[in-house]
């Protein structure tokens, strides 16, 4: 993720920060591939819609559970273009964000997303660890 998370910011020329805290090796590979999904989604969708500059990326890992925070200093939207048969959805947009939403309570994890325009988008996820196998 790290190494993907670099890559990210030196093509589109901005700065990603990826602080991880916690054992990330032992890490069941499903959590892993749910994670990188994720995070790959949200920076892209701050890279190419939120045009941002900057993406602070938090991942803490407990025994207990799997905490991650995305946060963007981009253009923000409206979140309610994103419920279920909003603009967003009709036009074809949106659907990464159902993604991610979905990814997370598959896992029995719950999402929130916040934003507002002219002020950036923070996700925020928790996953507990034994909850999907």
């Amino acid at each position: 993720m790290k190494s993907h998370l670099h890559t990210l910011s030196k093509l589109n020329h901005i700065q990603i920060d990826f602080d991880i805290h916690g054992d990330h090796y032992s890490l069941p590979y499903l959590y892993q591939k749910a994670l990188f999904r994720i995070i790959s989604e949200a920076a892209g969708n701050a890279i190419r819609h939120g045009l941002a500059k900057r993406i602070d990326v938090k991942l803490k890992l407990t025994p207990i559970v799997i905490r991650l925070s995305i946060h963007d200093d981009g253009v923000g939207f409206e979140t309610a273009r994103l419920v279920a048969g909003g603009e967003a959805v009709r036009t074809g947009g949106g659907l990464g964000m159902m993604n991610m939403q979905y990814l997370a309570q598959s896992m029995g994890g719950e999402f929130d997303i916040s934003s507002r325009v002219g002020e950036g988008t923070q996700i925020r996820l928790s996953i507990p660890v034994n909850a999907y196998k």
